[in-house]
């Protein structure tokens, strides 16, 4: 820019030599093979550098199957930019638009968990092993919801007013915030049936000859988990590996672990974990201790937990995958997974640990689960 000023009739040849103003750009993009375009035009795949003019320009990412970026930027003269992109396939998409967890008319949250194919049981040469611990590859079709923590006292006294938690043999046992022990399969069996029918959803279970038994194929209302669910969730923790313990692979437990048989409990239980000591002579509220990496509290340790499946041992040697089993459809025991505040032993603390049972105890519990629909 300047002033000139001519005569009259005069004229004047002027020589104007302009500086780019520019500003160096580099866009780096996942996936790589994913097209960098400037105002419309491809510039380039994956790491792309450009010297733009320091005006407003509208940059896009495209890669078919994924889904689009588009920016505004301003280049500035002397100071380089970078600009990270990450397109999201159309499968990420798809599951950032599902709803991770939900919640029941209680407020008690319930997590998405993915399906899956593991292994359930444990190797005859792992130390503390039952022989009901049987190797059985196992697929999960379809997802589920999983109580992120076990019922608690509170929350099965407004389904049954009286019930007795234990509160004789510890007092902690009968904390509102403390998992509901003292029931049997039953009872849980009935809770579910008296949320489902609290929010308008199909029940769960129907009484057969005085006998609780589950509908299949499985409604949409409340249940307990599959005895595979369980161990998916909880011991796989939705992923690919298998954890021995709750809080890893060695003994004894160390930190915040969770509610075991420990120090605090001396003279309430027959063993206990020497070395450890979680503040807890029984039960302790739910989600006390860390939960593990689906957001789960207390899968191992507080109060061990009925599921929906009949008690049997499975046949050994089983090399092709069981597709959502369900259990027996007929039996008189059913399956009790995880460990709780009276046990100390390897056998007990290990996640592949099965049991069963009929009868109410003051370490057992049950949390929720739900259909994905």
């Amino acid at each position: 820019s300047r002033k000139i000023r001519l005569d009259a009739a005069a004229s004047e040849e002027i020589t104007v030599d302009l500086t780019a103003r520019t500003g160096k750009v580099t866009v780096h993009s996942y996936p790589s093979d994913a097209t960098v375009y400037i105002d419309g035009r491809a510039r380039g795949a994956g790491t792309v550098t450009l010297n733009l003019s320091s005006a407003p320009h509208r940059l896009e990412v495209r890669r078919r199957d994924y889904e689009s970026f588009s920016r505004s930027i301003t280049p500035r003269p002397g100071y380089p930019q970078t600009i990270q992109v990450r397109l999201r396939s159309e499968e990420e998409r798809r599951q950032a638009l599902i709803a991770q967890t939900i919640s029941t008319s209680e407020n008690q949250i319930l997590r998405r968990v993915e399906p899956g194919s593991f292994m359930m049981g444990a190797s005859r040469s792992e130390q503390g092993r039952r022989a009901n611990e049987v190797l059985v590859p196992v697929t999960l079709t379809k997802p589920f919801f999983i109580g992120t923590k076990e019922v608690s006292n509170k929350e099965f006294s407004k389904f049954r007013k009286d019930h007795d938690a234990g509160a004789d043999v510890s007092a902690s046992l009968a904390g509102d915030n403390n998992p509901v022990t003292n029931v049997n399969w039953a009872d849980a069996a009935e809770y579910c049936n008296w949320l489902s029918a609290k929010e308008g959803l199909m029940p769960a279970y129907e009484l057969k000859f005085e006998q609780w038994i589950p509908i299949r194929p499985v409604p949409n209302g409340y249940r307990l988990l599959s005895e595979a669910e369980w161990v998916w969730a909880i011991r796989y923790q939705g992923s690919g590996k298998a954890s021995r313990f709750s809080w890893g692979e060695k003994l004894p437990p160390r930190g915040e672990a969770g509610n075991y048989a420990d120090k605090s409990a001396v003279g309430l239980v027959p063993t206990i974990l020497p070395s450890y000591d979680d503040g807890y002579a029984s039960t302790a509220p739910v989600g006390t201790f860390p939960a593990n990496a689906l957001g789960i509290h207390d899968g191992g340790g507080n109060v061990a937990e009925w599921v929906n499946d009949i008690y049997t041992v499975p046949t050994p040697g089983q090399t092709k995958s069981v597709i959502d089993p369900q259990g027996p459809e007929q039996g008189t025991h059913h399956v009790i997974r995880g460990s709780g505040w009276r046990h100390a032993s390897i056998t007990e603390l290990r996640l592949s640990y099965r049991d069963f049972g009929t009868e109410p105890r003051t370490d057992i519990g049950f949390r929720l689960a739900r259909n994905v629909e």
